[in-house]
């Protein structure tokens, strides 16, 4: 679906190869041009970006300090779609690009939904072997737009856990002691728990609260 090419020793391009261009596929360039953390020019079906290097997420690579800024950009990422009025609602990891080892975006609309009275908005049929909140995985018919926005808190910590242990979460089973007291272990805690209105994202980073 997409090539990744370098251009020079220090310019990348990301280049869609698709038929169609659809709405939510438009909606997520315009995301990513929302991002202020690194330079780059989003066109229709293109993506030029200053970097020295632009890859897939490799998950051998992702140690403590590389997961706490894939939280920050993917937050960052999602905090742009709800002005746009849409949100994540699951992820995986083959639709993340990771730019000079430190930024990271998702580049697969699959992944994103309208948001209609603080609501996800599911039009289409979703993988539930994705990582997805637990009221998520009782969906049974679509359209459904009774799912609140704060399923993305769990889709994104079940993603990061993920990410960071490879394995996926078991609540009856996990290792969450291994990072105890420790920024990752609180936005896990906080994050990963049954009741969507308990769900919460703070965590300092540098200068930002998240």
């Amino acid at each position: 679906m997409l090539k990744i090419e370098k251009i020079n020793k220090d310019r990348f391009s990301i280049n869609f190869n698709r038929e169609k261009i659809t709405n939510p596929f438009l909606i997520l360039l315009k995301s990513i041009q929302g991002l202020t953390f690194f330079n780059k020019i989003v066109n229709t079906l293109e993506i030029k970006i200053n970097a020295f290097s632009v890859e897939k997420m490799n998950l051998e690579m992702m140690d403590y300090d590389m997961t706490i800024e894939l939280i920050y950009c993917l937050y960052l990422q999602q905090k742009v779609l709800e002005k746009l009025g849409y949100s994540f609602f699951s992820f995986h990891p083959e639709d993340i690009i990771m730019i000079n080892k430190q930024y990271f975006i998702c580049i697969n609309e699959i992944h994103i939904c309208p948001i209609k009275n603080d609501c996800l908005s599911l039009q289409t049929p979703f993988s539930k072997d994705s990582f997805c909140s637990p009221e998520l995985m009782e969906v049974e018919n679509i359209p459904n737009h009774s799912i609140n926005k704060l399923s993305f808190n769990y889709s994104l910590a079940s993603f990061i856990y993920f990410c960071f242990f490879k394995e996926k979460y078991k609540e009856e089973k996990h290792k969450l002691e291994n990072v105890k007291n420790t920024k990752l272990y609180w936005f896990f805690k906080n994050n990963l728990i049954q009741h969507f209105r308990k769900r919460r994202i703070f965590m300092i980073y540098e200068s930002y609260i998240l």
